[in-house]
């Protein structure tokens, strides 16, 4: 080959080909070695091949050279000058070549140079993803390692190649693996990314508590290829977080009491705590719904914009959201939602690491998994060079900071102090680096607007190949809002969050105060007890938002009136309390008691210009004439409390010792009650359902009776509300439910006419989730037809929730039983909530029946239900009819059917069935009663 010889072949070879002789002259190349080089081919006699070799290589190509034209060929990594005039490397091998009968140096070489920089690169991201604190792995889809960092190594005890190429199982254990991994890993494969946090048993380190998240890994055609693993050890901040659950166990009861469900949630929307209310509401354990996510029971928001909603979302701000909620059982409800600016301190951290099957994809991989852990960790992450100049920063580092990437590369860190720290603490810090290469601790800088926050920083050495610290990795949380969260929880340990009045705790303890210093100087302290009258009503038809608004309201007028060394609390739902000291007389606590009852009764204007009117009921107790210490001295005053409501309200009551004894009896009753049930007490008296035309009886409507052996019996007044207010009622309504049933059963088996068995559903029965589960079980059960069945609810109780109680009116419906509403013209029906009600009845209220013949208002009362039931296409039943002229009214308005001492009382079943059998048409009272 001569120097202007061109050669296709050795063009077409990769990389660059070239020959010299002993004296340097090149005699041979290839177009890539002119092109690399930047030569032409007549610039070739002028250049020798060390023309071309950086400073620092030329001794080691010198050598190279002598060897192989002593005939022994030589591979080698060299630094060439390019074309650019930038150093670039390449690697090769030189050939002693015989040509024209003298010996040659041939060479062939490939620019390395790419490679070399992302081998370099690599190695300071592993040696930056090695010193971050979490534990950090990636698993291909087989479960098996493909890498972890050196804190995964430290915390299992195990060396790397231990690990690599093993199942996940074979490290964690089979049981552990298949119980709690396996899934979620599946999960993850499947394209989800996963969060969850668990106590898991390290071989070094013990039992820890890990916020893990789950990370898809994609290679660079979008396929998912395995899954990247990130775990930080929060259990100092879980073991924080179970203290504050300690504190706030203090005020659960007062949490318990609130009307709507309340939850306690991190920034990741993982549940901390609920109240009762919540519980009952979702058809969860309180157990059950602290493992669950909001994202869990909310249906309608997208997950990334709620997250960024919650992280926006400042300490003291309110947003209002609206959405649906899903029950343990599946079904939807919708529901309005507050959530309140309280954070707590949860970590998501989300890390990426991936190794290819050739090396230079291995290196770029590996610097992609490095780069996502970079940018997308929650914590702020800041590199810097040996001398503190920051080299780069992430995504959390802006957002925390307020700085962009441009305005803090190339500087220190000195220029976020925010000057709360003296040199000392300063040198304290690199002295801790300098020995053992970290440090960690509670640091507050400045951001760029100028507020100063606090973080939690920790500093990492990373030290290159010969042990000498290249770069220092910072990370660093905001924990402003941890701060204020335990701020906060302290205020709502002793004050109302929504009236900011003293709670049930500090308000006792001003009381012991107060009785301590009555006991001292001879003097009398009085306590009041205040209930809002009609505050449910306005809560129900206005809305939770004004029912606050009210009760704020309410807590300014109280405190207006009180003396300064008074103290108002709320005690929770409408319940407030008034603490007097110093009282010369009893007359001062009943001129307080008049003055707020008076403050009450003026109108309340609401948001949206509404008007609401409210009262209240007070109950007074006093020391030492009442008691002598605080719990009595609350609890007589309750009592009181009590005696005023039943004087017909908006008045007070001092306390006498006949409330105490009226309260034993009350809770002897419902001692009693509980067994009575157990022991078979009760049992069912019927009373019929007459046609106003032919005077026959078309059904009964079962009532219950309290008989207790060898005593009188307990008329129903007295312990149906007990039953209510104590949760009873739900049992013995089931018992009157599937007794009623049995009964009606039992009738058309013995040959009598079909008759429609009516049964009260009280509210919580209502409510209940396995409502409508229970009667269709109850009529498969008993074999009644379902058509025999009528279920009648008062006013009040559909229309408490009346959307949701559409719902459950429609499911009956589907059972095929017979709905009524009985006590109407009583509540407050909405007629456009009342047409989409699907019942079938309605039963005028006895209250308007009493007066028919007398009153004028009565009558049109009547009438008017009678006529709006006829354009529903509704039946009409009246209750207590008693004389013969309130049937004929009742018969003119063309009433369908009543009830009443007129045809008979409520009876026992065989009564019933005897009546049955000898009954007659003619709408009068019965022969046999």
């Amino acid at each position: 080959m001569t120097p202007n010889q061109a050669n296709p072949v050795l063009d077409a070879a990769p990389g660059i080909y070239f020959m010299f002789d002993a004296t340097g002259r090149f005699v041979g190349w290839n177009r890539t070695f002119l092109e690399v080089f930047g030569l032409a081919p007549a610039d070739m006699a002028n250049i020798r091949p060390l023309d071309l070799v950086a400073p620092d290589h030329l001794e080691r190509v010198r050598q190279a050279i002598a060897t192989i034209l002593d005939g022994e060929p030589v591979t080698m990594e060299l630094d060439l000058l390019a074309a650019d005039g930038g150093h670039r490397t390449f690697f090769g091998t030189g050939l002693p070549i015989e040509h024209e009968g003298r010996r040659h140096v041939a060479g062939l070489i490939v620019d390395i140079s790419e490679r070399k920089r992302a081998e370099e690169a690599l190695r300071m991201y592993e040696r930056m993803v090695s010193c971050m604190p979490d534990h950090l792995s990636v698993l291909d889809r087989d479960y098996r390692y493909l890498a972890v960092n050196d804190t995964y190594l430290k915390h299992h005890g195990l060396a790397r190649a231990d690990i690599l190429g093993h199942e996940a199982s074979e490290l964690l254990g089979r049981t552990l693996f298949d119980a709690r991994i396996k899934e979620r890993l599946d999960r993850c494969l499947a394209g989800e990314r996963v969060h969850y946090s668990d106590w898991f048993d390290f071989p070094v380190s013990g039992r820890r508590f890990m916020d893990v998240t789950y990370t898809p890994y994609q290679d660079n055609d979008g396929r998912i290829n395995g899954v990247i693993v990130a775990s930080r050890d929060i259990t100092d901040l879980e073991r924080a977080h179970q203290a504050l659950m300690e504190i706030e166990t203090r005020h659960r009861v007062l949490m318990d009491q609130a009307a709507d469900a309340f939850f306690i949630t991190d920034l990741d929307g993982r549940i901390l705590d609920a109240n009762q209310r919540a519980c009952d509401t979702l058809g969860y354990t309180r157990t059950e719904l602290l493992r669950l996510g909001v994202l869990d029971v909310e249906q309608d928001f997208d997950p990334d914009q709620a997250k960024s909603l919650w992280a926006a979302l400042q300490p003291g701000q309110m947003i209002t959201l609206r959405g649906h909620h899903r029950r343990k059982n599946g079904t939807v409800f919708p529901v309005e939602i507050r959530v309140s600016g309280i954070e707590l301190n949860g970590q998501r951290i989300m890390a990426a690491l991936a190794r290819d099957c050739s090396e230079r994809v291995q290196a770029e991989e590996k610097l992609r998994q490095a780069a996502v852990v970079f940018d997308n960790a929650q914590e702020g992450i800041m590199v810097t060079d040996r001398d503190a100049r920051i080299l780069a920063v992430n995504q959390a580092f802006c957002e925390i900071t307020g700085y962009d990437v441009e305005e803090v590369l190339g500087g220190t860190p000195a220029r976020f102090k925010s000057g709360r720290h003296d040199a000392e603490f300063y040198r304290a810090m690199w002295d801790a680096l300098t020995r053992t290469g970290r440090w960690q601790g509670e640091v507050w800088d400045r951001r760029k607007d100028g507020e100063v926050y606090p973080k939690w920083l920790s500093i990492s050495a990373v030290r290159d190949a010969s042990g000498q610290t290249a770069r220092y990795v910072s990370l660093f949380a905001d924990i402003t809002h941890l701060k204020e969260s335990e701020a906060r929880l302290e205020h709502l340990a002793h004050f109302d969050p929504l009236t900011e009045l003293p709670n049930r705790l500090l308000f006792n303890s001003r009381l012991e105060h107060a009785l301590e210093q009555a006991r001292r100087h001879g003097q009398r302290v009085a306590v009041l007890f205040l209930d809002l009258d009609r505050f449910k009503t306005v809560n129900d038809s206005l809305g939770h938002p004004a029912g606050d608004e009210l009760l704020i309201a309410v807590a300014r007028r109280i405190r207006g009136r009180l003396r300064e060394e008074d103290t108002v609390a709320r005690l929770g739902g409408d319940e407030f309390v008034i603490l007097l000291e110093r009282l010369e007389d009893a007359q001062t606590a009943a001129v307080v008691a008049q003055d707020v009852l008076k403050v009450l009764t003026a109108p309340v204007m609401l948001g949206g210009g509404r008007e609401v009117f409210i009262g209240g009921s007070i109950g007074i107790s006093l020391y030492p004439d009442d008691a002598d210490e605080a719990t009595r001295l609350v609890s007589s005053a309750d009592a009181a409390l009590y005696q005023a409501k039943e004087q017909g309200r908006n008045t007070y009551c001092f306390y006498t010792e006949g409330l105490t004894a009226a309260a034993n009896e009350h809770l002897a009753l419902e001692t009693r009650l509980r067994r009575a049930l157990e022991r078979g007490e009760f049992i069912l008296h019927y009373q019929p359902l007459v046609d106003t035309r032919g005077g026959r009886p078309v059904g009964v409507e079962a009532l219950v009776r309290w008989q207790p052996p060898g005593e009188a019996r307990v008329p129903p007044v007295k312990f149906i509300p007990i039953a209510e207010e104590t949760g009873l009622i739900v049992p013995l309504g089931e018992w009157i439910l599937r007794t009623a049933c049995a009964q009606a059963r039992a009738w058309i088996d013995a040959g009598l006419p079909p008759l429609t068995m009516a049964v009260n559903l009280s509210g919580r029965q209502f409510q209940s989730e396995d409502m409508v589960a229970l009667v269709g079980a109850v009529l498969e059960q008993t074999g009644l037809p379902a058509r025999f069945l009528e279920l009648e609810l008062t006013e009040s109780i559909v229309m408490e929730q009346a959307e949701r109680a559409i719902a459950t009116l429609d499911a009956l419906k589907a059972l095929g039983v017979r709905l009524a509403i009985d006590d109407f013209g009583t509540g407050y029906s909405s007629l456009a909530y009342l047409k989409r009600f699907p019942i079938d009845k309605l039963k005028i209220d006895r209250s308007f029946v009493q007066g028919l013949a007398d009153d004028a208002d009565d009558r049109e009362i009547a009438a008017t239900i009678i006529a709006m039931a006829r354009s529903l296409n509704l039946d009409v039943l009246a209750e207590g009819v008693e004389t013969e002229q309130q049937l004929a009214i009742l018969r003119h308005h063309d009433c369908d059917q009543y009830q009443g001492y007129l045809f008979a009382k409520p009876m026992p079943a065989e009564e019933v069935e005897k009546l049955l059998r000898n009954a007659r048409p003619g709408g009068g009272k019965s022969t046999t009663c």
